[in-house]
């Protein structure tokens, strides 16, 4: 029975990652748990980022970065070394919070470039109205001049005498009908 858990022991990989150098080829877990208060905040701020899809994809890197800091708090603590795991875990805290104000800048920035846009187009439509009015404008002191001249040209004008009608002399004159006496 001793030899048998002596093979499994010998044959199973190792369940901890190295504290502080994963460059031996051991594997962290990808999502290893928190061991501290500031692991478990730094979990509930990656999760939040997570949930995201815009803010995953600017925040990346920093994401990467503090879940290895996680398991390797992990790794720390499972090897004894608390106050490596304390450290560590307040690196990711800060990695994690590092990671949500690069979310939060970019959804910054996207709405300022959103407004930028909207303000943009609203200085257009204000040219095009400003122009708009000015032709109006144009056009009503025209119409205003040309009203006056009409009112002014009507009053110097000499009233006309009703026009009689004038015979044509081309017209044939009608024929009157014959008297009843000749025949």
């Amino acid at each position: 029975m001793i030899a048998v858990v002596a093979a499994l022991a010998a044959s199973a990989t190792p369940a901890v990652a190295f504290a502080h150098d994963d460059s031996s080829g051991a594997q962290l877990p990808t999502r290893a748990p928190a061991v501290t208060k500031d692991g478990e905040d730094a979990i509930a701020i990656l999760k939040r980022i997570e949930g995201s899809p815009d803010d995953l994809a600017v925040a990346k890197d920093q994401v990467e970065k503090a879940w290895k800091a996680i398991a390797r708090a992990q790794g720390a603590k499972l090897s004894g070394d608390e106050e490596g795991a304390r450290l560590l875990s307040g690196l990711a805290l800060e990695l994690a919070k590092g990671a949500d104000a690069i979310a939060r800048a970019a959804a910054a920035e996207k709405k300022a470039d959103a407004a930028e846009k909207q303000a943009v187009s609203l200085e257009e439509k204000l040219e095009r109205t400003r122009t708009l009015l000015a032709e109006t404008d144009a056009r009503r002191v025209q119409l205003t001049a040309e009203v006056d001249k009409a009112r002014e040209a009507a009053k110097t004008a000499a009233p006309k005498k009703p026009a009689t009608p004038t015979k044509d002399p081309k017209a044939t004159p009608a024929k009157a009908p014959p008297k009843a006496g000749k025949p």
